[in-house]
C-alpha cells in the first residue's frame, strides 16, 4: 500500500525504520532439525532478496537475527547465508534428507505470516523440501506449541 499511497498528492507519506520479521523456528528435539546441515540448507534455500524486492517492494531489509541493526545488543558478527540453492541441495544430500517433508504451523490470524509461509513453501520446494502448511486460529496454534514444549521437556 505504501507505493500506492505515495502517489496520492493529498497524502504525505512518512516512512521510518521498524522491526517486523518472519522466521522459521525449528524443533531442535527432532533429529532432522537437530542436524545443523538441514538448518543451513534452509538458510541457503530462502531467497531473502527476492522476497524484499517483490513482496516488500524494497521497504524491508534482510534480518540476521531477532534484533535490528539499530538495537544496542545487535551482533554484527552473526553469519549471513546467501541464497545458494545448489549448496542447500548438497547439504540436504549430505545429511540424508534429499526429499524432506515437514509441517509448518502458523497462526491463521496473521495475513503476513500466511503469505510468507507460502513463499517459504515455494522456495523450499525448489531445493527438494516439501513444507506442509498447517494454519490454526491462535488458541489451537498456541495449545499445540505448548504441547510440543511439554513433550520436548519430558524427553
Amino acid at each position: 500500500m505504501v507505493e500506492v499511497l505515495k502517489h496520492d498528492a493529498k497524502l504525505n507519506v512518512a516512512q521510518a525504520p521498524g522491526t517486523n520479521y518472519q522466521y522459521i523456528a525449528f524443533n531442535l528435539t527432532d533429529p532432522v532439525f537437530r542436524d545443523v546441515r538441514v538448518r543451513q540448507a534452509f538458510a541457503y534455500g530462502i531467497d531473502r532478496e527476492q522476497i524484499i524486492k517483490y513482496l516488500w517492494r524494497q521497504q524491508a531489509r534482510s534480518a540476521v537475527g531477532l534484533l535490528p541493526p539499530n538495537n544496542w545488543a545487535y551482533n554484527r558478527d552473526v553469519r549471513m547465508y546467501p541464497y545458494d540453492p545448489q549448496r542447500a541441495k548438497e547439504l540436504l544430500r549430505e545429511a540424508g534428507y534429499e526429499n524432506l517433508t515437514f509441517t509448518y504451523r502458523l497462526n491463521n490470524d496473521n495475513d503476513t505470516a500466511r503469505q510468507m509461509a507460502s513463499i517459504f513453501q515455494q522456495q523450499l520446494r525448489e531445493i527438494g523440501v516439501t513444507m506442509v502448511i498447517q494454519g490454526n486460529e491462535f488458541a489451537t496454534f498456541f495449545a499445540d506449541f505448548l504441547a510440543d514444549i511439554r513433550i520436548a521437556s519430558s524427553n
